[in-house]
């Protein structure tokens, strides 16, 4: 298994597309999500690091998560392209995670 490097994407640029209300929403849900995660470390898994839609969309999704200070973590069970495996999807937290063996 591979870790995905997902760099930052400003949440801002987000923002800037949608109507006031959204962004405001958004921006509320950003520090919800600060507080909720805390010093916690999210880890995604899926089959595949690129095509198809969920590693596609996981690439995006986290990387708002990186800028936004939460701590988000992506592996490829397969560093290639979608097809290899069925494109099952795990996510876990820290605490949760099989590798701490925690419950």
């Amino acid at each position: 298994m591979k870790e995905v490097i997902v760099g930052p994407i400003s949440v801002e640029r987000l923002a800037a597309i949608l109507p006031d209300e959204r962004a405001a929403r958004l921006a509320a849900a950003v520090e919800r999500a600060r507080t909720a995660f805390g010093d916690r470390v999210v880890w995604h898994v899926n089959a595949t690091a690129h095509g198809g839609g969920v590693a596609e969309m996981l690439q995006t999704l986290l990387a708002y998560g990186n800028a936004a200070g939460v701590d988000v973590h992506f592996h490829a069970r397969h560093f290639g392209e979608t097809g290899k495996t069925s494109g099952s999807k795990t996510s876990f937290t820290r605490d949760d995670h099989p590798a701490t063996g925690r419950a």
